[in-house]
């Protein structure tokens, strides 16, 4: 299992978002195992929010954050 983190800024494309994490999510699904565990970072957690208003649940990121 390969660990992929990704630092959500407040107003990011919800579009750019979804096509990076969309490969990871159909592998996953394509193995029938965890091949990548995503982890979704933000400076201010515990969303972020994207341009056109949807939320994603991430977790606050700082100096000590471990995946």
């Amino acid at each position: 299992m390969k660990r992929v983190a990704f630092l959500l800024q407040d107003r990011c494309a919800l579009m750019s978002t979804a096509l990076a994490l969309e490969p990871l999510r159909a592998a996953n699904l394509f193995s029938g195992t965890e091949a990548f565990r995503v982890t979704l970072l933000s400076l201010h957690g515990p969303q972020a929010v994207a341009s056109v208003g949807a939320h994603f649940n991430t977790m606050k990121c700082n100096k000590k954050t471990t995946l």
